[in-house]
């Protein structure tokens, strides 16, 4: 099992001590979903400025 980060570990968002840091709220979860929907908005938005831009240079814009 792997995650984009490139490792599995599970316990990263609580230093690895799920003992002493823990979420019992659950809010944590729904910040980092927002946090990482944002990022994935912003990198596509790169990609596409980066392709509109490749695609433009080579048509002689």
């Amino acid at each position: 099992m792997s995650f984009d980060a490139g490792d599995a570990n599970l316990y990263r968002y609580v230093f690895n001590s799920p003992t002493n840091y823990t979420d019992p709220t659950g809010e944590f979860a729904q910040v980092a979903v927002h946090v990482i929907a944002a990022g994935a908005i912003v990198g596509v938005g790169i990609i596409i400025n980066a392709h509109l831009k490749d695609v433009g240079s080579s048509r002689g814009n």
